[in-house]
């Protein structure tokens, strides 16, 4: 079985790391990036060993797209990962996740309908509470501690 991970979202130093799926310790052996990639412009990419590749080539497995070859997206795509590692945007998503964390967890201490922070980084967010005594609804959860990390950058 193959594991495929598509970081659309979560991927290309949004989380803190280039790919989420670093901070659990898991390798995807097919790997799906689009969003950010393209900076708006329609551009994805499927990402995969040389071996799972040959198998799908060799079994007649094709790819194909509107914007194949196109060279705008593909300039851009290239660019973007310029940018992402001459600015090591990985390490300020990690700054502006722990401002974000820090402000969320202030909220959380002053208003008790906010029941759980968690999250991710920039992914970051809260759920609310169905009682006044800052309980989390359903069983999800005690409140994460204030200053807890909220990524794997700290």
């Amino acid at each position: 079985m193959l594991l495929i991970l598509d970081e659309a979202q979560t991927g290309l130093c949004r989380t803190g790391d280039w790919y989420a799926f670093q901070r659990d310790g898991v390798v995807p052996d097919i790997l799906t990036l689009s969003k950010t990639l393209g900076a708006g412009l329609p551009l994805s990419a499927v990402l995969t060993s040389a071996e799972l590749e040959e198998r799908a080539h060799e079994r007649g497995f094709l790819f194909l797209t509107t914007h194949g070859n196109d060279p705008l997206p593909a300039a851009v795509g290239n660019t973007v990962l310029d940018v992402l590692v001459r600015d090591r945007l990985d390490l300020r998503a990690c700054e502006l996740g722990d401002r974000l964390r820090r402000g969320l967890d202030e909220l959380a201490s002053r208003h008790k309908v906010i029941g759980d922070v968690r999250g991710r980084v920039s992914s970051s967010g809260w759920s609310w509470s169905t009682t006044r005594s800052g309980a989390t609804p359903t069983g999800s959860g005690p409140r994460s501690p204030a200053g807890a990390p909220s990524s794997a950058c700290t």
